[in-house]
């Protein structure tokens, strides 16, 4: 899509990651930080050369994708940021996580974990735990960890690790 495009989609909130500055509050929620306020920012990220998959070609100059940005701020403090870059042929795709906290972590998930796959995952590994909930309103703060049922699967060159 265009610019143009792209900023009015922005504008009628077709375009972003639902749940963004949600999960900032959330998380804020569980360090048991009162953020002052939650921002946002989506831009586009144009491409500098055309790029294509099986779907869609993007020429350059085009929007290939978006960058939406959520902070957790107090007193000018960012305490929480999350920083979602989802654009075709992104080199390297990964998910990265730094705590700055003691000990600090700093954690990088190679190809990234597909929401398409892991979403479904979690709400049927955590249907288990919330049977136990009392009705109402929920959010994952309340459901108790999650641990899937696991199968191993054994073939000559690995070990797959399949959930239930």
């Amino acid at each position: 899509m265009t610019l143009s495009e792209f900023e009015k989609k922005v504008a009628e909130g077709t375009v972003k990651h639902v749940g963004l500055p949600e999960s900032v509050g959330l998380i804020s929620l569980a360090m048991g930080w009162k953020v002052g306020e939650i921002q946002e920012r989506i831009t586009p990220v144009i491409a500098e050369k055309q790029v294509s998959s099986d779907q869609i070609t993007v020429k350059p100059g085009e929007v290939a994708g978006v960058r939406q940005v959520a902070k957790g701020v107090l007193a000018g403090e960012e305490l929480v940021v999350l920083d979602l870059r989802m654009y075709i042929k992104a080199p390297n795709p990964h998910d990265s996580i730094l705590i700055d906290g003691t000990p600090p972590v700093d954690m990088t998930i190679r190809g990234g974990v597909h929401g398409d796959s892991a979403t479904p995952s979690i709400i049927v590994n955590s249907i288990p735990r919330l049977r136990k909930l009392e009705p109402g309103l929920r959010t994952m703060l309340d459901v108790p960890p999650v641990n899937p049922r696991m199968d191993f699967l054994y073939d000559d060159k690995s070990v797959m690790l399949k959930t239930f």
